[in-house]
C-alpha cells in the first residue's frame, strides 16, 4: 500500500500580519492531485494540523472543504495525529462524523487507551497496521506509571523512559506478510530543527530514543520539526516530512513530502513547489534603489504577490526609506513586510552583525533565554544543561496552562 506521509501544516499560521491561507490552499489541492496520480491508499498526517489551539472560520473552512474533496475525488484513507499547537479535545469532536467517512483521528492524549490503531487490508493480501500516537506531554507519561510499584524511586527522566518504551512496544508485529506504521509528534532521535518550531521537552530526556522502535515497525512517520529529514534509512525507517511551507524569511531547503510503499519499503521523496516567493534582500542606503531595480528587473511571479524583507546598512540615521522603498515597488506584484535598518559603528561593524539582535523574533523562546543569559553573563559559556531543563519545564507548565485556558 502506497501511504502519503505529511505534517505541521499550520494552517491558519500568518508572517508577521500576513495570510499564509492561499498557499495553503494550493498545498491542499496539490496533495489531492498527488493522491490522484500516485494511486496513494493512505494519507498520514503527523500532527500540528493548525496553528493555535482555537483556528480561525477561514482555517476550519480551509480544512473542512479538504476533507470533503478527499472524500469526494480519491479512495484515500485519512490518519490525524493532534501535534502540540493543536488542541487534541478540539480534533476530537468530529471523530463520530469522520470515523464514518474512512477518516480517522487520534487527538487527546489519554493514556495507552489513546494509541488508536487502524488496520488495513492491501489488494494483494497485505496488513497494513497504523498506530496513531497523539501528541503528549511529559505529565502525560508519569501518570500512566502512577499504579505501578516501585516507580517512585526511579529518576524522572527513568520513569519517562519505561512509560515510553512500554507505550510505543504495546503491539508486536504479529506476522511477516503485516507491516507496521507509527504515527508521532514529538522529538525523535538527533533531528535538526529548522527554528521556527516551538520548543518541546521531556524532562530528563533530550529525545524519544531511536533503539524502541526497532522490529517493531517498519516506518516511522514523525511530526514537529519543520525540516524534512530522514533519521534512519532501514529497521525501521524514520522520516520527519517537514512543513509544506517556510514559516520565516531565510528559511533553507526545498519542502518535501515522503511516499512509503509498504510492499516494496521503498520511500519516494517529492519536492514541493514554491507556491509564495519569501526574498531577504540586503542593501545599503546607497545601493538601495539600485538593488531593487535590479531584483525587480530578474522577474516577479506573476500569480501570489511575493513577500520581500529588506536589510538595509546606514552610516547615519535616514528618514523615508522604508517609504522610498514602497514607492519603488508599488507597482509590483509583491509586499515588503519588514524594512529593517543597521547603522554601523566606526565605520566596521558589518551589517550581519548590527542585524544580531534583529533577528531573535525568529527565535524560539528557549533560543531567546540563552541569548538573554549569555548577555546578561557575558564571561559564561552559556547557561548548564540543569538550568536548560528547568527553564524547559517552567515554560512547559506555562503552555500547558494556556492550552487549558484555550480548550
Amino acid at each position: 500500500m502506497k501511504v502519503l506521509h505529511t505534517s505541521d501544516w499550520h494552517l491558519g499560521k500568518k508572517l508577521y500580519k500576513t495570510s499564509r491561507l492561499d498557499e495553503q490552499r494550493l498545498f491542499l489541492d496539490y496533495l489531492i492531485q498527488t493522491i490522484q496520480e500516485k494511486s496513494i491508499e493512505v494519507l498520514v498526517m503527523a500532527g500540528d494540523l493548525f496553528d493555535v489551539p482555537r483556528p480561525s472560520d477561514e482555517s476550519l473552512t480551509l480544512y473542512f472543504q479538504f476533507l470533503k474533496k478527499l472524500q469526494e475525488e480519491t479512495n484515500a484513507v485519512f490518519c490525524l495525529i493532534s501535534g502540540n499547537h493543536d488542541s487534541g479535545r478540539f480534533l476530537d469532536a468530529p471523530k463520530p462524523l469522520l470515523d464514518l467517512n474512512r477518516f480517522f483521528v487520534a487527538g487527546k492524549f489519554q493514556g495507552a487507551e489513546s494509541l488508536k490503531k487502524v488496520t488495513l487490508k492491501g489488494t494483494q493480501g497485505e496488513t497494513l497496521e497504523l498506530t496513531l500516537l497523539p501528541f503528549f506531554r511529559s505529565t502525560d507519561l508519569l501518570e500512566l506509571d502512577k499504579a505501578e510499584p516501585n516507580k517512585e524511586n526511579l529518576e524522572v527522566g527513568e520513569r519517562l523512559l519505561l512509560s515510553l518504551q512500554r507505550l510505543i512496544q504495546s503491539a508486536p508485529k504479529e506476522n511477516q506478510n503485516q507491516k507496521k506504521i507509527l504515527v508521532a509528534h514529538h522529538l525523535f532521535g538527533d533531528s535538526t530543527p529548522c527554528g521556527t518550531e516551538q520548543g518541546l521537552h521531556l524532562s530528563g530526556l533530550q529525545s524519544v530514543p531511536l533503539q524502541f522502535l526497532k522490529g517493531h515497525y517498519d516506518y516511522v512517520a514523525l511530526g514537529h520539526i519543520h525540516r524534512a529529514q530522514c533519521l534512519q534509512k532501514s529497521n525501521p525507517i524514520i522520516n520527519y516530512s517537514g512543513s509544506p511551507l517556510p514559516f520565516r524569511f531565510g528559511e533553507k531547503g526545498r519542502k518535501k513530502i515522503f511516499i512509503y510503499d509498504s510492499l516494496t519499503d521503498e520511500v519516494e521523496t517529492i519536492e514541493l513547489p514554491e507556491w509564495r516567493k519569501l526574498k531577504t534582500i540586503q542593501t545599503t542606503s546607497g545601493q538601495m534603489i539600485e538593488d531593487l531595480k535590479r531584483e525587480i528587473a530578474k522577474g516577479v511571479d506573476a500569480n501570489l504577490f511575493e513577500l520581500w524583507e529588506i536589510r538595509c546598512e546606514i552610516d547615519k540615521p535616514s528618514a523615508g526609506l522604508a517609504d522610498l522603498a514602497r514607492e519603488l515597488t508599488r507597482n509590483e506584484n509583491l509586499e515588503i513586510l519588514s524594512f529593517q535598518t543597521f547603522i554601523t559603528q566606526d565605520g566596521t561593524q558589518t551589517l550581519e552583525q548590527s542585524s544580531k539582535r534583529s533577528g531573535l523574533k525568529d527565535y524560539s523562546t528557549e533560543k531567546l533565554f540563552e541569548v538573554y543569559y549569555q548577555e546578561k553573563f557575558p564571561q559564561s559559556s552559556g547557561p548548564s544543561e540543569r538550568l536548560r531543563q528547568e527553564f524547559k519545564e517552567l515554560l512547559e507548565l506555562v503552555r500547558l496552562d494556556h492550552l487549558r485556558e484555550e480548550e
